[in-house]
C-alpha cells in the first residue's frame, strides 16, 4: 500500500513539475484575416451564356470567357493550438464574396447581358508547420477545404424592343476541396503577430437546386404567371428522359449537373492573437 501510495505520489509530482512546459509549449490563438483572390483553374460556361457574341454593322466578334466562382474578397477567423515550435493545428472559418463575371450579346440594337457570381462560407481544418528566422516566422499551410455556397445567376435581355430579366440562385450540397498556402508571421509583442499568406484553392462544386427568384418584362413582374418547370431547376448526375416528362409544366425542370470551378490564388494579410 505504501509503494503504490509513493508511486502515485511521485506521478502527480511529475504532472505538476510538467504542467509549466506544457502551457508554454501547447498554445491557442486565433487570426482574424482578409484576403483577395484571383481565379486558377478557370473554365468556361458556354452552358449559361458566359461568353461574348457581338455583331453590328462595325464588327463581328466571338469571345470565350474562363472564369472562376472563387476570385474576389473573403474574410475569416481562425482558431489555433500550437502543439509545439513547429506543428499547429488549425480551424478557419472564411466567407467568400465572390466577384461578378458578365458577358454581352449583341445583334444591332438588340442585346443580352448574363452575369454569375458567388458566396460561400468555407471551413477548413489546417496542419501548419513553421520555422524561425531571426524574428520572421515562416510557415506552410495544408487542409482541407468543405463550402456552403450561394450562386446568383442573371440572365437580362432587350430583344425587339421587349426588355425581360431573370436572377436565379443555385443551391444546396456540399462543396469540398483543398487549401494550401505558405506565409511569413512578424512578432509585434509577445501577444501579437501580423502575417501575409499567399494561398492557393483548388475547389469545385456541383449544386443540386436551381431556383428562379425574379422575373421582369419590360419591368412589370411575372413570377407567379410561371410554371414550376419555369421556375425551378434540379440537377442531376444523370436524367433519364424515359422516367422524366420534359413537357410536365408541373414538376421542376431536370439538368444534368455542372461542376462549377472554385479555384484560386490569393493574398491574406491578418493579425494573430496569442491567447
Amino acid at each position: 500500500m505504501k509503494t503504490k501510495a509513493l508511486v502515485r505520489l511521485l506521478i502527480l509530482t511529475g504532472c505538476i513539475a510538467l504542467l509549466p512546459l506544457l502551457i508554454q509549449a501547447q498554445k491557442y490563438y486565433i487570426r482574424f484575416n482578409a484576403a483577395y483572390s484571383t481565379g486558377n483553374g478557370n473554365h468556361t460556361l458556354n452552358q449559361f451564356y458566359l461568353y461574348d457574341d457581338i455583331f453590328d454593322s462595325a464588327q463581328n466578334l466571338h469571345r470565350q470567357i474562363s472564369t472562376s466562382l472563387g476570385k474576389g474578397l473573403s474574410f475569416g477567423l481562425t482558431g489555433g493550438y500550437q502543439f509545439n515550435e513547429s506543428l499547429a493545428g488549425e480551424l478557419n472559418v472564411l466567407y467568400l464574396l465572390g466577384s461578378k463575371t458578365t458577358a454581352e450579346h449583341s445583334f444591332y440594337e438588340n442585346w443580352w447581358e448574363y452575369s454569375i457570381s458567388s458566396t460561400m462560407l468555407q471551413i477548413s481544418p489546417c496542419l501548419v508547420i513553421s520555422g524561425k528566422w531571426n524574428k520572421v516566422v515562416p510557415y506552410a499551410r495544408l487542409g482541407l477545404l468543405l463550402g456552403i455556397g450561394s450562386i446568383k445567376y442573371i440572365a437580362e435581355e432587350f430583344d425587339m424592343g421587349v426588355k425581360e430579366r431573370y436572377e436565379w440562385r443555385f443551391d444546396q450540397g456540399l462543396a469540398m476541396g483543398l487549401t494550401s498556402g505558405i506565409g511569413i508571421q512578424y512578432p509585434l509583442n509577445q501577444k501579437m503577430m501580423i502575417f501575409s499568406e499567399l494561398t492557393n484553392v483548388n475547389m469545385s462544386w456541383a449544386p443540386r437546386r436551381g431556383t428562379l427568384e425574379k422575373a421582369e418584362v419590360d419591368g412589370q413582374d411575372i413570377f407567379d404567371q410561371l410554371s414550376v418547370r419555369d421556375k425551378e431547376i434540379e440537377f442531376e448526375e444523370d436524367v433519364d428522359f424515359l422516367e422524366y416528362n420534359p413537357s410536365n409544366n408541373d414538376v421542376p425542370n431536370k439538368q444534368p449537373s455542372v461542376n462549377f470551378p472554385y479555384g484560386s490564388l490569393g493574398l491574406q494579410v491578418g493579425v494573430k492573437l496569442n491567447l
